[in-house]
């Protein structure tokens, strides 16, 4: 789908974002959620997922905290 998105990155720089796609089934141990997916050039990472897909999804994530001092 062609639309603009802007992306901030860490280092305070902003990039036009002109392609996503919509619903994309991403699969994470087995299970497949759609997710909505904006592309753009990384050389460190091949996808990042924010939180969006949780509330979309409805899902809650409980997690352990174990502290070994």
């Amino acid at each position: 789908m062609e639309t603009n998105h802007g992306i901030k990155l860490p280092n305070d720089s902003m990039i036009e974002c002109p392609i996503s796609y919509k619903l994309a089934p991403i699969t994470i141990g087995g299970a497949t959620f759609p997710m909505d997916l904006i592309q753009f050039h990384l050389s460190d990472f091949d996808i990042i997922l924010g939180m969006n897909w949780l509330h979309v999804m409805e899902l809650r994530l409980t997690v352990k905290i174990l502290r070994l001092f």
